[in-house]
């Protein structure tokens, strides 16, 4: 949480002119919400304003000050991560549906560069080879829990070639599906 202290005001009408104040950063910054609250000298926890055009107006001088670009910056890392966190969540729900790198990032609301370049960072993979990885796991999953055979897992999940499923579950975990299953299935 930011909040801003100190300093005083001659009135907070439009047109108000606020002395400097001084920036603190308390505690933890969850999910990257930002609360700014302007306090008088000695009061605690105390809202100056009744309205939301006042507000917008305080918000206003806050961020065209010189600590703008800073609160600025920490609200765009927050909304970054969660726009990469909605396109693994979409990822998640919809691994086996082709995948359009386009419509992920403007779902995050980012270039399609900056989209790989923080998807990479936080998953340390593309977002086509997370959906890979997405599938291969599951199509693992329902060769061991509901004993499909590799073609029919691999078509559940999304897959239109057996083969294909078969070389990257082979370059994934280091055998064919059939034999991973085994192995799985005999050390359990």
């Amino acid at each position: 949480m930011l909040e801003l202290r100190g300093g005083g005001s001659r009135g907070l009408g439009r047109g108000a002119e606020l002395e400097p104040y001084a920036l603190e950063e308390a505690g933890d910054q969850r999910g990257g919400h930002l609360r700014v609250e302007v306090l008088p000298e000695g009061a605690r926890g105390a809202s100056l304003w009744e309205e939301a055009d006042e507000e917008r107006e305080v918000l206003f001088r806050l961020l065209a000050s010189d600590l703008g670009e800073r609160l600025r910056q920490v609200a765009l890392v927050g909304s970054q991560r969660n726009g990469i966190a909605r396109a693994i969540a979409y990822l998640k729900a919809h691994y086996r549906e082709p995948v359009r790198i386009e419509r992920l990032a403007t779902g995050a609301g980012m270039s399609e560069s900056t989209f790989h370049r923080h998807f990479r960072a936080v998953t340390a993979v593309t977002p086509l080879q997370f959906q890979k990885l997405l599938r291969l796991d599951e199509a693992g999953s329902l060769m061991l829990d509901e004993g499909l055979d590799a073609a029919s897992a691999a078509f559940q999940v999304g897959y239109e070639s057996p083969s294909q499923f078969s070389r990257e579950f082979r370059r994934t975990f280091g055998a064919p599906p059939a034999r991973h299953v085994s192995a799985l299935l005999q050390g359990s």
